[in-house]
Protein backbone atom coordinates (compact mmCIF):
# COMPACT_ATOMS: atom_id res chain seq x y z
CA UNK A 1 0.00 0.00 0.00
CA UNK A 2 1.67 3.15 -1.01
CA UNK A 3 1.19 6.03 1.19
CA UNK A 4 -1.12 9.00 0.60
CA UNK A 5 1.06 12.53 -0.56
CA UNK A 6 0.45 16.15 0.18
CA UNK A 7 -1.88 18.29 -2.37
CA UNK A 8 -0.98 21.45 -3.65
CA UNK A 9 -2.55 23.17 -1.01
CA UNK A 10 -0.59 21.18 1.13
CA UNK A 11 2.46 22.11 -0.79
CA UNK A 12 1.43 25.99 -0.64
CA UNK A 13 2.25 25.86 3.07
CA UNK A 14 6.16 25.47 2.86
CA UNK A 15 6.89 28.91 1.49
CA UNK A 16 5.79 30.03 5.57
CA UNK A 17 9.06 27.34 6.44
CA UNK A 18 11.60 29.45 7.93
CA UNK A 19 12.22 31.43 11.65
CA UNK A 20 9.94 34.63 11.27
CA UNK A 21 10.20 38.10 12.93
CA UNK A 22 7.90 41.01 13.73
CA UNK A 23 6.62 43.74 15.43
CA UNK A 24 3.28 43.96 16.82
CA UNK A 25 1.30 46.69 18.19
CA UNK A 26 -1.22 44.78 20.46
CA UNK A 27 -4.94 45.28 20.63
CA UNK A 28 -6.90 45.46 24.06
CA UNK A 29 -6.23 42.49 26.10
CA UNK A 30 -7.46 43.03 29.47
CA UNK A 31 -5.16 44.95 32.37
CA UNK A 32 -2.15 42.91 31.43
CA UNK A 33 -1.71 44.28 27.66
CA UNK A 34 -3.60 47.81 27.18
CA UNK A 35 -4.26 48.87 23.70
CA UNK A 36 -0.91 50.14 21.90
CA UNK A 37 1.48 47.97 23.94
CA UNK A 38 4.19 46.83 21.80
CA UNK A 39 5.99 43.93 21.27
CA UNK A 40 7.87 41.58 19.50
CA UNK A 41 7.62 38.42 17.84
CA UNK A 42 9.09 34.85 16.70
CA UNK A 43 7.29 32.42 15.01
CA UNK A 44 9.63 29.55 13.67
CA UNK A 45 7.48 27.33 11.13
CA UNK A 46 8.51 23.53 10.09
CA UNK A 47 6.64 20.74 8.37
CA UNK A 48 5.55 18.22 9.95
CA UNK A 49 3.76 14.39 9.24
CA UNK A 50 5.50 14.00 6.36
CA UNK A 51 4.48 17.92 4.61
CA UNK A 52 0.75 17.74 5.37
CA UNK A 53 1.13 19.76 8.57
CA UNK A 54 2.97 22.91 9.31
CA UNK A 55 3.81 23.53 12.17
CA UNK A 56 4.79 26.59 14.44
CA UNK A 57 6.30 27.41 17.31
CA UNK A 58 5.16 30.82 18.89
CA UNK A 59 7.28 33.40 21.07
CA UNK A 60 5.95 37.00 22.08
CA UNK A 61 8.35 39.34 24.39
CA UNK A 62 5.98 42.37 25.12
CA UNK A 63 7.95 45.60 26.00
CA UNK A 64 10.54 45.64 28.23
CA UNK A 65 11.47 41.90 27.41
CA UNK A 66 8.70 40.15 29.59
CA UNK A 67 7.33 36.99 28.26
CA UNK A 68 3.92 37.39 26.53
CA UNK A 69 2.03 34.32 24.90
CA UNK A 70 4.32 31.79 24.09
CA UNK A 71 2.27 29.04 21.85
CA UNK A 72 2.75 25.66 19.12
CA UNK A 73 0.00 25.61 16.15
CA UNK A 74 -0.88 22.95 13.66
CA UNK A 75 -2.07 24.34 10.41
CA UNK A 76 -3.58 21.96 7.98
CA UNK A 77 -5.63 21.61 4.64
CA UNK A 78 -8.88 20.32 5.34
CA UNK A 79 -10.34 19.35 1.54
CA UNK A 80 -14.14 18.67 2.30
CA UNK A 81 -14.27 22.40 3.80
CA UNK A 82 -11.78 23.63 1.07
CA UNK A 83 -10.20 25.69 3.56
CA UNK A 84 -6.87 26.07 5.76
CA UNK A 85 -7.13 25.01 9.80
CA UNK A 86 -5.21 26.10 12.57
CA UNK A 87 -4.93 24.36 15.94
CA UNK A 88 -3.24 26.37 18.35
CA UNK A 89 -2.29 25.66 21.94
CA UNK A 90 -1.03 28.47 24.19
CA UNK A 91 -0.04 29.55 27.57
CA UNK A 92 -3.58 31.20 27.94
CA UNK A 93 -4.77 27.36 28.29
CA UNK A 94 -7.89 27.58 26.21
CA UNK A 95 -8.71 24.36 24.31
CA UNK A 96 -7.82 24.39 20.94
CA UNK A 97 -10.08 24.40 18.12
CA UNK A 98 -10.39 25.27 14.60
CA UNK A 99 -12.96 28.39 13.62
CA UNK A 100 -12.81 27.38 9.97
CA UNK A 101 -13.63 24.10 10.48
CA UNK A 102 -16.38 24.14 13.02
CA UNK A 103 -17.96 27.09 11.28
CA UNK A 104 -18.18 25.46 7.85
CA UNK A 105 -16.34 28.99 6.98
CA UNK A 106 -13.01 30.12 6.38
CA UNK A 107 -11.73 32.24 8.77
CA UNK A 108 -9.54 35.15 8.34
CA UNK A 109 -6.18 35.49 10.55
CA UNK A 110 -5.65 39.12 11.39
CA UNK A 111 -2.51 40.73 12.59
CA UNK A 112 -1.00 44.07 12.12
CA UNK A 113 2.26 42.86 12.62
CA UNK A 114 4.96 43.24 9.24
CA UNK A 115 6.67 39.94 9.91
CA UNK A 116 10.41 39.34 8.02
CA UNK A 117 11.96 36.18 7.94
CA UNK A 118 15.45 35.80 9.45
CA UNK A 119 18.41 34.10 6.73
CA UNK A 120 18.25 30.37 6.88
CA UNK A 121 19.44 27.72 4.91
CA UNK A 122 15.96 27.77 2.77
CA UNK A 123 16.67 31.31 1.31
CA UNK A 124 19.17 33.27 -0.93
CA UNK A 125 17.85 36.22 0.32
CA UNK A 126 18.25 38.05 3.87
CA UNK A 127 14.12 38.54 4.29
CA UNK A 128 11.52 38.33 2.96
CA UNK A 129 8.28 40.27 4.17
CA UNK A 130 4.67 39.44 4.37
CA UNK A 131 1.83 41.14 6.21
Amino acid sequence: MELPKPSDPHRKLEKFAGKWEGEETLRPAGPWKPSGTKARATFDFHEGAGGFFLLAEYDERVEGGKPGIRGHGVIGWDPKEKSYTLHWFDNFGNPPNSPAAESGRATRWRSSTTWARTRDERSSSSTERTR
